[in-house]
């Protein structure tokens, strides 16, 4: 096994890394990486950004949002978690998390930490999940990668990710959070986040370990690719499959009901009906409708585009804020 210690904190310089160690059959020996991000949230790659996420709280935030080559679920990272990766050559395409799985969990093991399987993808502590674990194939070589929760700020979960309803009623629990844990809290461990990185790797790494080291050219061919793929909206939101939203919303102008057709994260068209009035010497309520096609399907760039509308004011008593509220109604069911 080679290891390779990146101090990168970007999680898109991190899956860009993989890609380029698989796509340039860098090394014929398995790659290990061990590393942090600052705050994320790292969807699926099949994954529904408006489904999946809050996106004006992780706006208000500043936290970044990027997509995996993998599938499965959406997780929050931060600097108190880990994520690890295994870069294999020449395995079968098909996916079997357990060969993985099983060095990760008899590690913590070893370090005392009882934890054991939750699922096939998922490792547990006390009944909460503390890892999740994806994996995908790409050009003959394998990338399989999982997160640890050692101390996350889990409060942030319910904020910024959206727990499907059929998981909360299946598991009998009311929020994302409630199903995770931090190892740190579970075990009552005293280390800091870069003590436990340092045991960990010793019992994982062992003495057979091979230290892997990068050039400045591939560190730049990393980043490029990290910029041209892993940061482009046709990565992050183009991915997004085609959807219709409908939402109501209750103004003081009356009840406004928004349906919107939303292809590649792009307006495709909208509606706006209700029992509000029309003023018909602001506009009309066709040529805002009109105006929000093609308009990117967040709410800072449909907020631009309605303050900078002459239709902006066509229902009566009905402001921008009511209208933004009326499209994007699901972000706020979902704080709630």
């Amino acid at each position: 096994m080679i290891y390779i210690d990146t101090q990168s904190r970007d999680a898109n310089f991190h899956f860009a890394l993989e890609e380029y160690l698989m796509k340039e059959h860098y090394f014929d020996d398995t790659v290990f990486l061990f590393w942090r991000t600052q705050p994320t949230v790292m969807l699926g790659k099949f994954q529904n950004l408006m489904v999946e996420l809050n996106q004006a709280n992780l706006a208000k935030d500043r936290v970044k949002i990027t997509r995996r080559n993998t599938g499965g679920g959406t997780i929050y990272t931060d600097m108190g978690g880990f994520q690890y990766s295994f870069i294999i050559p020449g395995k079968s395409q098909e996916i079997d998390f357990k060969p993985y799985m099983d060095q990760v969990l008899a590690s913590l093991r070893a370090l005392g930490i009882p934890a054991e399987y939750n699922s096939r993808n998922d490792l547990s502590l006390y009944g909460k999940k503390i890892s999740g674990n994806a994996q995908c194939g790409i050009e003959g070589y394998t990338v399989h990668h999982g997160s640890l929760l050692y101390n996350t700020d889990l409060s942030k979960l319910p904020l910024y990710l959206n727990a499907p309803k059929y998981k909360i009623k299946s598991k009998g629990t009311q929020s994302v959070k409630d199903r995770t844990a931090n190892i740190r809290n579970m075990t009552q461990m005293d280390w800091s986040e870069e003590e436990f990185k340092s045991a960990f790797l010793e019992v994982f790494l062992g003495e057979q370990v091979k230290l892997g080291q990068l050039t400045e050219e591939d560190y730049q061919a990393v980043h490029n690719l990290a910029q041209e793929k892993f940061e482009s909206f046709s990565w992050v939101r183009g991915k997004n499959p085609a959807y219709t939203l409908s939402n109501t919303y209750l103004s003081d102008g009356g009840l406004i009901q928004a349906r919107i057709d939303v292809n590649h994260d792009i307006i495709q068209s909208c509606h706006f009906s209700g029992d509000f009035f029309h003023n018909s010497n602001e506009g009309t309520i066709e040529g805002m409708e009109k105006e929000l096609e093609g308009v990117v399907f967040d709410r800072q760039a449909v907020w631009n585009c309605l303050t900078h509308s002459p239709h902006k004011n066509a229902l009566y008593r009905i402001g921008v804020e009511d209208i933004l509220h009326s499209i994007f109604a699901h972000e706020e069911d979902f704080s709630n």
